[in-house]
């Protein structure tokens, strides 16, 4: 009975990602070089997250992007207050 609630689950997890339209492969594909660059351009901070990642040799991938972005417009909302 536990399988059949654990398949039933899983398949209503996948069936509700589909709908929404969650694209996971592009989620965790690698950033082009223009990508970088636009998101790297947009602040001090994403430019500093990602040179940092560069100097490391961590692969860059589009959900890193994206948190770069949400983390740095709050870190730049911070810096304008002083």
């Amino acid at each position: 009975m536990k399988k059949v609630i654990v398949i039933v689950g899983a398949a209503a997890v996948l069936a509700a990602l589909f709908l929404v339209g969650v694209d996971l492969n592009n989620e965790f594909s690698d950033a082009s070089a223009e990508e970088i660059k636009s998101v790297s351009a947009e602040s001090h901070c994403s430019r500093q997250l990602l040179l940092q990642a560069n100097r490391e040799a961590r692969i860059i991938r589009v959900r890193d992007l994206d948190k770069a972005r949400a983390l740095c417009a709050r870190i730049d909302q911070q810096a304008n207050g002083f």
